[in-house]
């Protein structure tokens, strides 16, 4: 019937203005597939990236000692911009102090050591050297020694540069060193010791035997008298 062919039409005709429409939106929605693509691959890199600095500072917290990440500007201006680790039992100072700028290890150290470690830190510093310095601090009473193992520093861009830094608490090898020092000194002077006595004792007893010696040598000279024998 004419109703049926003009409900056919108009169906047909509205298919075609969809897929028109569809073909029409096409490169947009090929648009938005492709920001939202982007967006989630930038995404997916930010996690990754969070993961992988998580990791890292789980990692530097589970070390014995402490890490240090300075950046120097190119005035010489010194920030510190990452610190992890014990840095209360190493130089009795908290973590947020240092990044805040109220603290800095190296015025830890000792006033015997605060000289000679500042003037190793400047020189590693401006020759751009890896480098290895000894200092001792004063933590609640108690003098540690510190080794500190800093990294060549890196560029960091108009004239700056960063310098990683790993500070370990060796109190207990020195110790054992000073031990070992001591008991080096003690045997050294036990064998001292027991020379002089053996020389000593050497002559003590020789000084007798000649004598002794000598009487013996002047009877074998002499025939014995029938008292003697």
């Amino acid at each position: 019937t004419d109703a049926t062919k003009a409900k056919k039409l108009t169906d047909i005709q509205k298919r075609y203005t969809e897929v028109v429409a569809l073909k029409q939106a096409e490169p947009a929605i090929c648009s938005l597939y492709r920001i939202g693509f982007a967006y989630k691959r930038m995404r997916d890199a930010e996690a990754r990236a969070r993961a992988s600095e998580q990791r890292l500072v789980d990692t530097n917290e589970n070390l014995p000692g402490v890490v240090i990440r300075l950046h120097v500007d190119a005035a010489d201006r010194r920030t510190y911009e990452y610190v992890s680790g014990p840095t209360m039992a190493i130089f009795g100072v908290s973590r947020e102090d240092i990044l805040a700028g109220r603290a800095r290890p190296l015025e830890a150290a000792i006033d015997e050591d605060r000289d000679a470690l500042q003037a190793s830190v400047d020189r590693g510093l401006h020759a751009k050297q890896s480098g290895v310095v000894e200092f001792r601090t004063r933590v609640n009473g108690t003098i540690r020694w510190i080794r500190a193992f800093g990294g060549e520093p890196k560029p960091s861009g108009q004239g700056g540069y960063f310098w990683s830094v790993y500070c370990a608490d060796v109190t207990v090898e020195k110790e054992q060193e000073r031990a070992l020092v001591e008991a080096k000194a003690t045997a050294e002077a036990a064998v001292a010791a027991k020379g002089a006595f053996l020389a000593m004792m050497s002559h003590e007893i020789r000084t007798p035997m000649t004598g002794v010696l000598g009487l013996v040598e002047l009877l074998s000279k002499t025939p014995l008298s029938n008292e003697q024998s």
